[in-house]
């Protein structure tokens, strides 16, 4: 290991990278009318989501649909996680 590296420590469990995508019509509509529930479901399952937020495409403003770093114990639960999730609950994605 390199002198000067930096570390951090190493998460347990299987990390899962989700990139859910917005449907073409009414994401907009979709993502302010579920943001309470879709922020309050985040909060309460923080301890499985390292980070998660907007993906943009590159140049561009307008949001193109949201990435999801989790800790599960298998492909399964990372899909029983998200599921639950508003904005996937409510076909946003």
């Amino acid at each position: 290991m390199a002198q000067f590296a930096p570390t951090v420590p190493r998460v347990d469990g299987n990390v899962f990278l989700v990139l859910a995508y917005d449907i073409d019509e009414g994401s907009a509509a979709f993502r302010e009318s579920e943001l309470d529930g879709h922020l309050e479901y985040i909060e309460k399952h923080c301890d499985q989501y390292l980070v998660c937020g907007p993906l943009r495409n590159p140049g561009e403003s307008a949001l193109v649909g949201s990435f999801f770093l989790l800790v599960a114990e298998d492909a399964a639960a990372a899909e029983a996680l998200v599921s639950g999730d508003p904005y996937f609950q409510c076909g946003m994605y």
